[in-house]
C-alpha cells in the first residue's frame, strides 16, 4: 500500500493559483507579486482521487528556499482543519532521481510528513509562504490555495486498514484457532452483493522473459454466481494479426507442428470466467428459494426438551500466530481439510483480528482441472463500494501448457496473475447476457 507523494515546485506567475495578500495593507505595491514563487500541486494530480491517507507532502523549489513556507493546511470541505508547521527536508541529491518525479529538471525536492487523513474527504491544500523582498507596507506573509485532492474511499481496503491507528497485536490465548475460523465464515454469511456486477479481469504473465498481459470485461449474476466473460480481450500484449498475410494449412504437420505467431500467446488456462466473489468453498451457496416455500411455525403443543446445534467443518484450523497486514493486524490460521483434500483446497487463511474479515488466502490450486491445479495460489482480497471483492489472485510457479496432446504449442508462463478492477453494477442486465459456450479450464465461480 504505497503511500502516494504530494509534490509542488515553484513556477513563474503564469498560469499558477495567486497569492491572497492581506486586505489590511492599503499602502502596498502589490506589484512585487509577480516575482513570489508560486506553488503548484503535482501529485496528487489536482482533483486527484483515492489519495492515500498516509501520505508525505513534498515541495520542489528551484531556489532551494523551503523556510519561506511557514504552514501548510489541509482544509477539508467540512470538519477541523488539519494545519502543521513547516518541517520540510530536503532530500539527498542522487542522479537524475528527483527528475523522475517532477518531470522538471534542475529542482530540489523536500518532504514533510502530514498527519493521517480521513476517508473519503476532499481537502484543498493551503501554503502560508512568507513574501520575499515585499516592499515596506506590505504583508509579511501570503496565503497560496494550491489545489484540491479526496482521500480513497473508506469502504477500499488501504482505508479500513489505516482509519484506525496502528493497534497493539491482540492478547495471545483470546481466541482458538477453530473459534477465529468460525467467526471468519459468519462474517462471510453476512456479505451482500447487488444482483449483477460488471468488472475488468486482467491476467498478467512473462513469457520468454517479456510480459504477457490481457485485459476482459467479465460480468457476475450474484444470485446465482455465474459469471460471463466476451472472450474477446480489451487490451493485449500480443500484436494483431496483418490482413494481408496468408497461411498454408497442411492438416496433417499442422496437428504435428501447431501454428502459433511468434510473441503472440494464448491464456494459459483459457479465456477467464472468475467470480471476484469467490469464496473456495468458505461460502455455501444459498439454495434457490422456491415459491410458495417458507418456514413451518413452531407448534406450541409440543414440548420442547432441548436444542441440538450442528456445525459441519470441512477444515481442522490452527492459530499460527498474529501478524501485521496494512498497518492492522490479522490471525494467521493453518487449515488441514478433513476430507477431500482436492476440494477443500484452502490452507491458510488471514484474518483481521478486529472484523473478522478474511484479507488474505493460500490455496492449493484453482479451478477444477488443468495445470492451475497442481501449483500453490495466494490470493487476496479488498473492500469496493462495501462489497468484499477478491483483488488478486497469483502464483509464483512456472506453468507449463500445450504440448502434442494439447495441439498447442508448448509454453512455459513464469508466474500467473489474475487481478481485479473497475467494479460496476448495471441495471439492465439480461438472462441472455450470461450465456456462454466459451472453452476455458479458468472457470471459478
Amino acid at each position: 500500500m504505497a503511500a502516494g507523494l504530494v509534490l509542488a515546485f515553484v513556477t513563474p506567475y503564469i498560469a499558477a493559483p495567486t497569492p491572497t495578500p492581506a486586505p489590511s495593507h492599503p499602502n502596498c505595491d502589490y506589484s512585487f507579486l509577480v516575482n513570489q514563487p508560486i506553488f503548484r500541486l503535482v501529485a496528487p494530480e489536482e482533483s486527484g482521487t483515492e489519495v492515500s491517507l498516509v501520505t508525505p507532502l513534498g515541495v520542489a523549489s528551484e531556489s532551494s528556499n523551503f523556510g519561506i513556507i511557514k504552514q501548510v493546511e489541509l482544509v477539508p470541505e467540512s470538519g477541523p482543519i488539519v494545519s502543521v508547521p513547516s518541517r520540510f527536508k530536503p532530500l539527498a541529491q542522487v542522479g537524475t532521481t528527483q527528475s523522475h518525479y517532477l518531470h522538471a529538471p534542475g529542482m530540489t525536492v523536500a518532504t514533510m510528513q502530514i498527519p493521517q487523513l480521513k476517508p473519503s474527504t476532499t481537502y484543498d491544500v493551503v501554503f502560508t509562504v512568507k513574501t520575499v523582498k515585499a516592499p515596506v507596507d506590505c504583508p509579511a506573509t501570503l496565503t497560496e490555495h494550491i489545489a484540491r485532492f479526496t482521500t480513497e474511499s473508506q469502504t477500499s481496503l488501504d482505508a479500513i486498514a489505516l482509519a484506525h491507528e496502528a493497534s497493539q497485536p491482540p492478547a495471545k490465548g483470546k481466541a482458538s484457532g477453530p473459534e477465529i475460523f468460525e467467526s471468519a465464515l459468519r462474517t462471510l454469511r453476512t456479505l451482500e452483493y447487488p444482483p449483477v456486477v460488471s468488472f475488468l479481469v486482467t491476467s498478467r504473465s512473462t513469457v520468454n522473459g517479456k510480459p504477457f498481459i490481457e485485459s476482459f470485461r467479465s460480468s457476475l449474476r450474484t444470485t446465482d454466481d455465474m459469471v460471463t466473460t466476451h472472450t474477446v480481450p480489451l487490451s493485449t500484449t500480443n500484436q494483431p494479426e496483418n490482413p494481408w498475410g496468408w497461411r498454408v494449412n497442411i492438416p496433417i504437420l499442422g496437428s504435428l507442428f501447431p501454428n502459433q505467431r511468434k510473441g503472440n500467446y494464448v491464456q494459459p488456462f483459457g479465456v477467464p470466467e472468475i467470480s471476484p466473489a469467490y469464496a473456495f468453498g468458505l461460502l455455501p451457496r444459498q439454495p434457490t428459494a422456491f415459491p410458495g416455500t417458507r418456514t413451518p411455525e413452531p407448534d406450541v403443543d409440543v414440548k420442547e426438551l432441548g436444542r441440538i446445534l450442528t456445525i459441519a467443518r470441512d477444515y481442522d484450523a490452527t492459530l499460527v500466530g498474529v501478524e501485521p497486514y496494512h498497518s492492522r493486524y490479522v490471525y494467521h490460521l493453518k487449515l488441514v481439510p478433513i476430507d477431500r483434500p482436492d476440494f477443500y483446497r484452502v490452507r491458510e487463511l488471514w484474518v483481521d483480528t478486529q472484523a473478522s474479515i478474511i484479507w488474505k488466502l493460500r490455496s492449493a490450486g484453482i479451478f477444477d482441472e488443468g495445470p492451475a491445479t497442481t501449483v500453490p495460489w495466494d490470493v487476496e482480497y479488498t473492500i469496493v463500494d462495501g462489497h468484499w471483492f477478491m483483488a488478486s489472485e497469483s502464483t509464483a510457479s512456472t506453468v507449463k501448457t500445450g504440448g502434442f496432446l494439447a495441439n498447442t504449442p508448448p509454453v512455459n508462463y513464469d508466474g500467473v496473475q489474475f487481478t481485479f478492477s473497475d467494479f460496476t453494477y448495471p441495471e439492465d442486465a439480461l438472462d441472455v447476457d450470461f450465456f456462454s459456450e466459451a472453452k476455458t479450464q479458468a472457470i471459478q465461480f
